[in-house]
């Protein structure tokens, strides 16, 4: 027996959902609401929508860059005029000369990287973005095209926003290569 065709017209949900919601558009409620059922459980399962207990993933800015050194000299880089004045205390009688710099966002085991020129490259992995000591862990190298092995590779623990020089000496020359290392 059909409740809406007998003598008391159709029930009250029945013209109630009637007013709401006209004729046609019921079929397309129906469509959208088969849709959602279809699909709400995978955008439910989703990880990348942030489910309860995800933490997030710590970042840094990471700048990493590298200085020639060359002692006797006086000339400073003009891109490093603004910051001559520290430099010059950190070695004194040397002219500088910005090889190259890089600043990028990293997560865990991500890198940034500055070409050198004639082969070099230092490259900065970001270990771990804060430490159980509230320092940034940063693993500093310098590859070189001809060797298997990095040519100089060293653990960096800092501060957030402190950045840190490091200095090696030049194969073949007096000069040093002074690194700049450091994350936000």
């Amino acid at each position: 027996m059909n409740h809406a065709n007998d003598a008391r017209g159709p029930s009250w949900s029945a013209r109630r959902l009637a007013r709401i919601i006209p004729r046609r558009a019921r079929w397309h409620l129906l469509a959208l609401l088969g849709v959602v059922v279809a699909i709400g459980p995978a955008l439910l399962a989703d990880r990348s929508l942030g489910q309860p207990g995800d933490e997030p993933r710590p970042e840094r800015d990471v700048t990493l860059f590298g200085l020639r050194a060359d002692p006797g000299k006086d000339r400073i880089d003009p891109m490093l005029s603004p910051y001559a004045a520290p430099l010059r205390k950190l070695v004194p009688d040397h002219g500088l000369t910005l090889l190259d710099a890089a600043s990028q966002r990293l997560s865990s085991n991500q890198s940034v990287s500055c070409d050198l020129g004639d082969g070099q490259t230092l490259k900065a992995v970001l270990l771990e973005p804060v430490g159980p000591d509230g320092k940034v862990h940063l693993r500093v190298q310098l590859l070189d095209d001809s060797r298997t092995r990095p040519v100089f590779v060293t653990d960096v623990r800092t501060p957030p926003d402190q950045l840190v020089f490091l200095d090696k000496s030049l194969e073949g020359s007096d000069a040093l290569l002074l690194i700049g290392v450091g994350a936000r």
